[in-house]
């Protein structure tokens, strides 16, 4: 009688196995060491967020008490209050907006401003409105059969449209610097920095908003306001003086009387 032939696995095949069950178990732990640092991750960001907005808040109540500084204002510590979050801390910062400088030394002083000729600069920048440059000089800008879709297609600039780049200019020379001035007193931007590890490797959150307030601008208004009034008030009064000392003297044809 033949012995009976048992089946079984090569060397060969025992290694693959083991090779791909191997490969297959370091997937799962790599995801699941990836889910766990995402966890984290998420965790962390989330106290940050919190931790932003505690700390903005405080920052925009001591604004609120103190009022705004003319130098920028940098700090670092605790993210909100007394509440130490281990790992957790903030730096923060108040910073004075910087607005370009009106660039008055780029105009040109020499530059024409005869609005009767169409060549002259300002003519030029004012576009359309130019045509009423010549009603000063008591000429009719319009032709007296003229409609009003022609006076309006006119102002319009005809089919090229209104070009206001001249007239834009000329406004911004004269309204940015003031803007500027009430603008830097009375906006500051607030930018928060959370920061913490996450391993050997440091993570941060930054926030930034600004916060306005119209008391600086109101105090500098106000300011002015008052300037004027005593200046007018100074005025008055002179011409007052002067009214009285002549009334004081009657003229010869009265004193003969």
């Amino acid at each position: 009688m033949r012995a009976s032939e048992t089946g079984g696995f090569t060397l060969l095949e025992v290694m693959v196995a083991v090779a791909i069950l191997g490969l297959g178990l370091t997937a799962i732990l790599s995801a699941q060491a990836g889910a766990f640092a995402s966890a984290a991750h998420t965790r962390h960001l989330s106290m940050a967020v919190g931790l932003a907005r505690c700390r903005m808040t405080e920052v925009e109540e001591h604004l609120l008490i103190d009022g705004f500084q003319e130098l920028d204002e940098n700090g670092s510590g605790p993210c909100c209050g007394d509440d130490d979050t281990p790992g957790m801390r903030c730096d923060w910062r108040v910073e004075k907006p910087q607005l370009p400088e009106p660039k008055f030394g780029d105009l040109d002083l020499n530059a024409g401003l005869d609005l009767s000729t169409p060549s002259g600069d300002l003519a030029s920048g004012l576009g359309p409105l130019s045509t009423f440059a010549s009603a000063g000089q008591g000429q009719n800008p319009f032709p007296e059969s003229a409609s009003p879709t022609d006076i309006a297609s006119t102002l319009a600039g005809g089919e090229g449209g209104f070009d206001i780049s001249g007239i834009t200019g000329f406004l911004m020379s004269q309204v940015y610097p003031q803007v500027k001035t009430i603008f830097d007193a009375s906006a500051r931007r607030i930018t928060v920095t959370v920061i913490w590890n996450e391993g050997n490797k440091e993570q941060t959150l930054e926030v930034s908003q600004w916060v306005t307030s119209a008391a600086p601008a109101g105090l500098a208004l106000a300011a002015a306001a008052d300037a004027a009034s005593k200046a007018m008030e100074t005025d008055t009064s002179t011409s007052t003086d002067s009214g009285r000392s002549t009334g004081g003297n009657p003229p010869p044809s009265d004193r003969g009387r």
